[in-house]
């Protein structure tokens, strides 16, 4: 009676386990996605500044750097995922903790004002 009643617990678990690691699976493919639609949106837009902005001038300057600087970012994005994002920013905070506590200490701090109202 113990035998069969620890073999149903462990098939139970064995099934919720399943059912979480393909849901986190699932959810992983779906920030992926994202990721690759949010990157492909943003060269798009720096495509559509490039080539409606005016080609001379400091404000044609700034567009066109704008535009660049869009369409690297979405080449980033589209690259490397939320995985590599995620490395990434592991790196920064390991090799700046000082600066990556006070943009955290700092962005709290606005938040909780734009919460308060």
């Amino acid at each position: 009676m113990a035998s069969k009643t620890a073999n149903q617990a462990r098939e139970a678990v064995g099934s919720v386990a399943e059912r979480a690691k393909d849901a986190a699976s699932s959810a992983g493919q779906m920030a992926d996605k994202a990721t690759s639609t949010v990157g492909s949106g943003m060269e798009s837009l720096g495509r559509t500044i490039h080539d409606k902005a005016p080609s001379g001038g400091m404000i044609g300057g700034a567009a066109h750097a704008t535009a660049d600087a869009l369409q690297k970012g979405g080449r980033y994005v589209q690259q490397e995922g939320v995985g590599g994002m995620a490395e990434d920013l592991t790196e920064c905070i390991r090799n700046y903790p000082v600066a990556a506590f006070l943009t955290a200490v700092v962005g709290g701090y606005l938040i909780a004002q734009m919460v308060r109202g």
